[in-house]
């Protein structure tokens, strides 16, 4: 009998799954329906970006950026650019993450731990990350992948600490940005512990370190395996990685780190003055919240927590902007700050120890009600500013069609068509005849064309308009076409005359540079 509770699977599954408490199905099925409806149009809709055409169909290989098991996680639901099924995997993980968050960081309030869910599943970096969609599956793997790592370090058991780093190897291997979210939920972890249950967190120390370090051999040598030989890119600096730097320079680092959060914070309420005012009011009680908290532990001699939790709360910039801390060719844009929603469940987790005060005084109910409700009106300002996203890039998408369509039309009435072996694509428009400013820095595209150069306007025809063009792809060859007297003669698009046969290509001149 006793071997048979150990070894069987019937009985091993059936055990978590009682684990599994209605609070549980609650948030994960809140955040997956309310993730869903933000989210409906991106799902059921075709909006490419600038890597889309590279990525149409591929298996994303591209360990030589570090990201050696991305091409694994990326085989899940296939090597295609997949709006649904790919979205719909990514609401799964997120949905997932959003449970394990909250049983992680002891959120007891159901209806918090719904918003607390939702904020992970509805910030800004959701959207960007979908318009990415070949790969947004993976990328939602590995956000959760980085959340159990981070629910594992904090085990007792030590094969748990290991587990954790283990699989927050895996997940660096798929993106490395979301080292970021472990360490913003371990910050997190501590300040639940020490500021506000007044725990020590001592004997969790060393599972914590030896966690963080397993991640990074699992990292490096899952890397070594997979480059074989090969060498690293330049792109994010992440050839130059090290963690040899000057004193200053980390300083400095850490200092840029809080205003670019600030900046975050700020930029993201762009289109709603509302939500600017509730961003405001909801940071500024939980400052004046952690200092009264920070003063009464000193004042009760738990020196200890007070040290804990303060350098927690200060570290938490630096973490969601780790990667800058390996090399200064880090430049961090949209699709790397996930960690950021991580970080507006600190208000969450204050809120939750704060209900039971809520019983002894109006006074006490009203704020907590003022900060529910802020907290709502930020959430709001979210669903707008991806929804303004989804818009942006579906006319750049528009946009780029209709292009495409008249520049193949004028190819098709250029003299000696027919005999066209390959097209080549000189320059590119001039973007700002094109885009619309109101949506600048509104999308990962804006709102202007999408094809930029002579292999993407290619590729964007060949897939979306139906061609089955051969790209001119040697330099020896293009370059001779540049020198001919024909090609300097040609006007700019889309002066008539700019396309033309020479020789054997179709040579489109977009721009001339």
């Amino acid at each position: 009998m006793f071997v048979e509770v150990i070894y069987s699977p019937e009985l091993w599954i059936k055990k978590y799954l009682n684990q599994i408490t209605r609070k549980d199905g609650y948030i994960f099925k809140s955040v997956f329906m309310v993730a869903l409806l933000v989210h409906i149009f991106v799902l059921t809709n075709n909006l490419a970006n600038y890597d889309s055409m590279w990525f149409f169909y591929s298996s994303q290989d591209v360990v030589t950026s570090g990201r050696w098991f991305l091409k694994y996680a990326g085989g899940i639901s296939s090597y295609f650019h997949l709006q649904w099924l790919n979205g719909a995997l990514s609401l799964l993980y997120v949905s997932l993450s959003a449970v394990i968050v909250c049983r992680y960081l002891e959120i007891h309030n159901r209806y918090l731990g719904i918003l607390a869910g939702v904020v992970l599943a509805i910030y800004p970096t959701v959207a960007r990350t979908f318009n990415f969609m070949y790969a947004a599956d993976a990328y939602f793997l590995a956000i959760l992948l980085a959340v159990v790592a981070a629910w594992l370090m904090c085990k007792d058991k030590w094969n748990f600490k290991l587990l954790g780093g283990i699989l927050l190897g895996f997940s660096m291997g798929i993106y490395q940005a979301y080292l970021s979210v472990t360490l913003v939920l371990l910050l997190l972890w501590t300040i639940k512990r020490t500021l506000l249950r007044r725990e020590s967190i001592t004997k969790y120390i060393g599972g914590i370190i030896m966690g963080l370090l397993s991640a990074a051999g699992v990292y490096v040598i899952g890397l070594e395996y997979r480059l074989d030989g090969r060498e690293l890119t330049s792109y994010q600096g992440i050839s130059d990685s090290t963690l040899i730097h000057p004193l200053h320079w980390y300083f400095k680092r850490f200092f840029d780190s809080f205003k670019d959060i600030i900046h975050l914070f700020v930029t993201d309420a762009y289109e709603n003055k509302y939500a600017l005012i509730a961003i405001t009011i909801i940071w500024s009680v939980i400052i004046l919240s952690v200092i009264c908290r920070m003063v009464s532990l000193l004042r009760n001699k738990m020196v200890t927590c007070a040290i804990w939790g303060g350098l927690a709360i200060l570290l938490i910039p630096m973490a969601v902007y780790c990667l800058r801390l390996l090399s200064d060719g880090v430049n961090y844009y949209g699709l790397m700050v996930e960690s950021i929603a991580f970080v507006w469940i600190l208000p969450i987790m204050i809120l939750d120890e704060s209900i039971s005060v809520s019983r002894k005084g109006r006074r006490n109910k009203a704020v907590l009600a003022a900060m529910v409700i802020c907290y709502l009106v930020n959430l709001w300002n979210y669903v707008i500013v991806d929804n303004i996203s989804y818009l942006a890039s579906s006319i750049a998408y528009e946009k780029s069609y209709a292009l495409s369509e008249r520049i193949v039309d004028r190819m098709e009435q250029t003299e000696g068509y027919e005999n066209m072996e390959y097209v080549y694509f000189y320059g590119d428009v001039e973007i700002e005849k094109y885009e619309d400013v109101r949506f600048q820095n509104k999308s990962v595209n804006g709102n202007k064309i999408i094809p930029y150069a002579n292999i993407p306007y290619t590729y964007f025809i060949n897939i979306y308009i139906g061609g089955n063009y051969e790209v001119l792809n040697n330099a020896q060859r293009m370059s001779e076409i540049q020198e001919s007297l024909e090609f300097q003669n040609m006007p700019v698009w889309p002066t008539a005359g700019c396309t033309r046969m020479i020789g054997e290509v179709m040579v489109v001149k977009l721009g001339d540079e």
